[in-house]
């Protein structure tokens, strides 16, 4: 029986033994029975409340994670990627129920905190872009030109394979990252 199934089970008790039935047979018991006492019933309804607060937090989504076999299936953009194509890609490998999808921004922060990306104002509007450090110049990150729906142009940059299996190969250093609340 799996934990979760496990919890259920005995959830179902002690909520049939704080309202004064018996679990096995779900009869009454009867009304001089040490279960009927009310410091026995507070506490089976405190145990309960407990344990189905526990349950909650347990059911909550993990910090994001892939599991490494997982890893093993991720399909390299040939031609290069744009990050968020990157982030996609990564997210296509977790189980969304237990698992935090993976954000772009928090990928960008963490690029920033380690040096391959910087942040640089790029109009007087305060717009904002990241563009490669020369580190990340030098790891092969490419910038090129796109032109937004509204026919701007603006800089993007792309991820060559070399730099998409960096960031696989270096996940272990982004979970320490997030860990340690440099979200």
């Amino acid at each position: 029986m799996e934990e979760k199934e496990l919890l259920e089970k005995n959830l179902t008790i002690l909520e049939k033994l704080a309202n004064g039935i018996n679990p096995i047979d779900d009869t009454l018991f009867p009304e001089d029975s040490p279960i009927n006492n009310l410091e026995i019933t507070r506490a089976l309804y405190f145990a309960l409340t407990k344990l189905k607060f526990a349950n909650k937090t347990s059911s909550k989504k993990k910090s994001f994670y892939i599991e490494e076999d997982k890893l093993a299936n991720f399909e390299f953009i040939q031609e290069g990627a744009y990050l968020s194509q990157i982030v996609e890609k990564l997210n296509q490998l977790i189980d969304d129920n237990k698992v935090r999808r993976l954000s772009r921004a928090k990928m960008v922060k963490w690029l920033v905190d380690i040096e391959i990306l910087t942040t640089v104002q790029v109009n007087a509007k305060r717009a904002k872009r990241h563009m490669p450090t020369e580190q990340g110049l030098l790891m092969g990150l490419e910038v090129v030109q796109l032109v937004d729906k509204f026919g701007n142009p603006f800089d993007a940059v792309k991820y060559p394979i070399s730099m998409q299996k960096f960031i696989l190969d270096n996940l272990d250093g982004f979970y320490n990252w997030v860990a340690n609340g440099k979200r």
